[in-house]
């Protein structure tokens, strides 16, 4: 506990030093500290300060960020205490009213009325148009806590009932987690993904074995993991500059979509495939076949745009014509597409566990 109050202090000076430098509150240098350090990760991106307060109604926002690589709205919260030398418990009935006073502002910004009767200068009317202007394309809608205080229990995540008919979660950032992810010694937060926990099968052979003890293995990723993988993940699956390079503003690519709905069975063939990495991974013997259960921080170093198209285009609301009839992206099956996958572990066969 020594070391989360003194990580603690350490940000109370920061926020309140830059508060008197800058004239702000301590709060809106709390939340800039913490958006700067999730950008420079990889786990969220171009983030507005944007406070609304109303309490008659019961709303609040404090920013908010929209996630084109993933096409979800995180409504953000912050709930900074400012207390020095104490660590105060975050509990679940305080997560859940902030994630109403979230949830209220996110369905009156789908409200003309409610707009404009804000100042045209108010944070709020500008945060509010920016959501309703990204809901009809966002597939989730994360409620995002950063706060200096310790959850009771180490959640990082909750499932909510849904805001706007999205599907909905709680992603908090509490003051050992940013610690954790502070003094990491990687650019970004350690995940683990958990194959089985997903409920697919990743089956993989042995390909190269080099004299410092790290493999490559050659593998075919099923469709259906492949996108609950990023379902899960998002963009924290693509190293930096395969984000950069991608651009979904003008939809996933066409031949590939054309090819998950007409001939998913043919994608495998027609596809360059995946090249992946992992710190670590974890793999049984399945029937005399080596299985991977475990990717620790798995990275798509290439095939973002693959990864991409096989997500989102299911969720496609436009349609194909094609010679016989028209067809809807809806459709897609990715049930029936494969894709070949190498994937190297970046460490020596002592932190491969089996």
């Amino acid at each position: 506990m020594d070391d989360i109050l003194e990580y603690k202090n350490e940000l109370y000076s920061i926020s309140n030093i830059d508060a008197d430098k800058n004239s702000i509150f301590p709060e809106e240098s709390f939340f800039e500290h913490v958006s700067e350090m999730l950008s420079e990760a990889g786990i969220m991106d171009d983030v507005e300060y944007c406070p609304y307060r109303n309490t008659r109604k019961g709303m609040r926002l404090d920013g908010y960020s929209w996630n084109a690589l993933e096409k979800t709205i995180c409504g953000i919260i912050v709930n900074f205490t400012n207390e020095k030398d104490y660590i105060e418990t975050l509990i679940n009935s305080q997560i859940k009213d902030i994630s109403k006073k979230v949830t209220k502002f996110f369905e009156g910004s789908i409200n003309k009325d409610f707009i404009e009767s804000m100042e045209v200068t108010d944070p709020g009317r500008y945060a509010a148009q920016e959501i309703s202007h990204y809901i009809e394309d966002a597939l989730k809608i994360r409620v995002v806590i950063f706060t200096d205080q310790k959850l009771s229990d180490r959640v990082k995540k909750l499932s909510i009932g849904e805001i706007l008919d999205k599907e909905t979660s709680i992603e908090i950032w509490d003051i050992e987690r940013l610690k954790e992810l502070s003094y990491s010694d990687s650019d970004s937060e350690e995940f683990t993904v958990d194959i089985k926990a997903l409920g697919g099968e990743l089956k993989v052979l042995p390909a190269n074995n080099l004299e410092n003890g790290v493999s490559t293995y050659l593998g075919i990723m099923p469709g259906t993991l492949l996108s609950d993988i990023y379902d899960e993940f998002g963009q924290r699956l693509l190293e930096s500059n395969v984000r950069t390079f991608l651009d979904f503003r003008a939809g996933t690519n066409k031949g590939m979509r054309k090819s998950l709905l007409t001939e998913p069975e043919r994608f495998f063939a027609y596809n360059n495939g995946l090249t992946v990495t992992a710190t670590s991974i974890k793999t049984e013997i399945v029937d005399g076949q080596t299985v991977v259960t475990e990717l620790e921080n798995m990275q798509i170093v290439n095939g973002g745009q693959t990864t991409a198209s096989i997500y989102f285009s299911p969720k496609d609301k436009g349609k194909l014509k094609g010679v016989d009839r028209e067809y809807s992206y809806s459709e897609i099956d990715l049930s029936k597409v494969f894709v070949q996958m190498k994937l190297t572990p970046l460490c020596q066969d002592s932190c491969r566990l089996n």
